[in-house]
């Protein structure tokens, strides 16, 4: 537990409720008439708001593992779907009281080990037949490439060489 009262710890437990400074301050035993102002009062404290943040960051530390580790799983479904592998358009046609009607099916055949389906971003019926739209590989490979530090964009150089050192920046392949 943090340095503060019980009292005000209980405002910070109670403020990442609902993020309403009053209502905690209300639900934290302050006086109901003073909410408000005990409320502002307390979220101009930097102790006060170090523990809110201390809170948030812990509620949402696991949060926030489970939901990268999401976001990974579907960028990698996405990045390296075989969009011909498990979907197949069937072309069809029926004779109805003697008119042919000609249609098409969009089957997609989910194994345990398939997930191909959350590779399609829609599907819609043009006058050209069905249309299947997927997900950009392009730009899920670029995410999980930036995720997996494959390359960057920015180059950091550090050193503790003085500030009149003349540097020679050689490219190097």
């Amino acid at each position: 537990m943090s340095g503060l009262s019980i009292q005000k710890e209980l405002f910070c437990n109670e403020y990442i409720i609902d993020f309403n400074g009053t209502q905690a301050a209300i639900r934290a035993k302050y006086s109901i008439k003073a909410a408000k102002q005990q409320a502002s009062f307390l979220l101009t404290s930097t102790d006060i708001r170090d523990r809110i943040s201390e809170l948030i960051n812990k509620e949402l530390g696991t949060y926030k593992e489970e939901l990268r580790l999401k976001i990974i799983r579907e960028l990698d479904i996405i990045a390296f779907a075989d969009v011909t592998k498990d979907i197949n358009i069937i072309h069809k046609t029926e004779i109805v009281e003697g008119k042919e009607h000609i249609y098409y099916t969009v089957e997609i055949d989910e194994t345990k080990d398939s997930q191909q389906s959350k590779a399609i971003a829609s599907i819609k019926r043009t006058d050209k037949g069905i249309e299947v739209k997927y997900h950009d590989k392009e730009r899920a490979l670029e995410l999980l490439g930036k995720y997996g530090a494959m390359w960057t964009d920015n180059i950091s150089i550090e050193t503790t060489a003085q500030p009149d050192t003349e540097f020679k920046i050689v490219a190097k392949k």
